[in-house]
């Protein structure tokens, strides 16, 4: 039987090979992935074998590399946008539910780099109204412009517009969301402040417990934080150089 201290040890080896890629920045064969992580190859080939088959990594000739899961329905030229697809791979690993990074396009939310496993339970994400979604919510609470914008929309009534701007206040403070999609799936999204105060939120969907659902925040912020942190040095790198 796998014990809770099994499942640890072989994330954290995960993670391993995982941060080795993400420092490198470059594909890698199997060879420098074990010398680097300090890993058996053995053990290097399991744990790749399962993020290239989950999407976390691609197989390039002999050469392991991030997926960077880049579709046109977004802004993904967007240079924080691009920075984050490790973390949206990171954060699969992490929660074992699918991923993904979503952004704001006009009045919709999109969802860029989505990594989903093959015990993935519910929809793929799809570009949908943003004031309609969990993550849209997430983003648009920290949007001025477009918050207001939407909690004045024709579209959205006087009792219901007071109700959403209750709720981005809530999101402010709390700096997650939490909302049941479909019977028995959830989705949780936590904001990331890109460059220039962009809002960008990581987010998860999958079925999920109250328990569940503390792991999961707590792996998420601690996530958002490392996506933060990275978009702060790069952004503080590229200021040096200028």
């Amino acid at each position: 039987m796998t014990t809770r201290a099994d499942s640890t040890s072989v994330l954290a080896r995960a993670l391993s090979l995982l941060e080795v890629l993400r420092s490198t920045g470059a594909p890698m064969t199997l060879s420098e992935l074990s010398n680097d992580s300090g890993l058996a190859m053995a053990t290097c080939y399991r744990m790749l074998t399962i993020m290239v088959n989950a999407g976390v990594v691609d197989k390039i000739g002999k050469c392991y590399a991030y997926h960077h899961f880049l579709n046109a329905q977004g802004p993904a030229d967007d240079p924080s946008v691009l920075r984050l697809a490790p973390f949206v791979g990171e954060l699969f690993v992490k929660v074992q539910r699918t991923a993904a990074l979503a952004v704001l396009s006009g009045v919709d939310v999109a969802y860029l780099h989505e990594v989903r496993g093959l015990r993935s339970v519910g929809k793929r994400f799809e570009r949908e109204v943003a004031h309609q979604s969990v993550a849209g919510r997430a983003l648009l609470a920290f949007d001025q412009t477009l918050s207001r914008n939407s909690t004045s929309s024709s579209e959205v009534d006087a009792a219901s517009s007071s109700q959403l701007s209750l709720e981005l206040a809530r999101i402010r403070r709390d700096r997650y969301h939490i909302g049941q999609i479909s019977p028995g799936v959830t989705d949780v999204a936590v904001p990331v402040i890109g460059v220039g105060g962009t809002p960008l939120a990581l987010v998860v969907r999958g079925a999920a417990r109250p328990l569940d659902l503390e792991a999961i925040l707590s792996n998420m912020v601690a996530v958002s934080a490392s996506a933060s942190s990275s978009l702060h040095r790069s952004l503080s790198q590229q200021s040096v150089r200028w």
